[in-house]
């Protein structure tokens, strides 16, 4: 924990703002850039001979013979093992394969600022950080509304206003873009990592803390799916905690 001098002395020439008492930081810590991780990833599955299919939406999900088949309006693809990992269309996948989960949707706004000089070297209270290329994300907001996904004026302005308060100098900068996108929220918020209990091989996948449980989706994730124990930090995010109120 810091204090405000100790703060200002990481940030170097950013001034803070006068309502800033001090922060947290660990050297743990990391940022991911948006587009370069996606295209990471992309680049990974085609290396290792996976296709990424766009627009193909998955209508029906068969099983027989120790294979899983998805089907939908494109055709079919049939394999061993499936990973249902639809966000918001994870419910109605999932019972197909006898899995009951509740995923609800959670708005969260941003913004993004015009490309500055380096302004800082280190996310800000969860609510800024600087790509690379120099622009500034602002966001993002916690909002129960549904199925509405778009922007509003006044969730807005309140990120630009508490951005300003933390760094004044960012009153100057240009906003380029805003946008708006839909969580996928379990009943108690954290993730689920299920496999069926009928049908073996078919496994749920649900969670917003894709980037905070990297570690855990790189490594114990994929031998569990693969066909090996499941790894004993995993266990806590099963469907049985929602089950057990005294567990949860």
């Amino acid at each position: 924990m810091l204090n405000r001098a100790d703060l200002q002395q990481m940030l170097g020439n950013v001034r803070l703002g006068e309502r800033v008492a001090g922060g947290s930081f660990s050297p743990l810590d990391g940022l991911a850039e948006p587009l370069r991780l996606y295209s990471g990833l992309i680049n990974a599955i085609r290396r290792h001979g996976g296709w990424v299919l766009r627009d193909h939406r998955v209508g029906r999900i068969q099983h027989q013979g120790g294979m899983f088949t998805a089907h939908g309006q494109w055709g079919s693809l049939s394999a061993p093992r499936l990973v249902i990992a639809a966000g918001l269309g994870t419910p109605d996948l999932a019972s197909q394969v006898g899995i009951s989960v509740k995923v609800r949707p959670q708005r969260g706004q941003m913004m993004v600022t015009e490309r500055v000089e380096q302004s800082f070297p280190y996310p800000i209270s969860g609510l800024l950080r600087q790509n690379p290329e120099g622009t500034i994300m602002i966001g993002v907001s916690t909002e129960e509304v549904g199925y509405d996904d778009r922007t509003t004026v006044s969730v807005l302005k309140s990120l630009a206003m508490k951005a300003a308060e933390r760094l004044p100098a960012l009153r100057s900068v240009q906003i380029n873009r805003c946008w708006a996108a839909l969580r996928p929220r379990t009943e108690d918020g954290y993730p689920v990592y299920q496999e069926s209990r009928e049908y073996p091989g078919a496994f749920v996948i649900t969670c917003h803390s894709g980037i905070t449980l990297a570690a855990l989706h790189k490594r114990l994730l994929p031998k569990w799916i693969l066909g090996g124990r499941k790894d004993a930090l995993l266990e806590p995010f099963g469907l049985g905690r929602l089950q057990n109120a005294s567990a949860a």
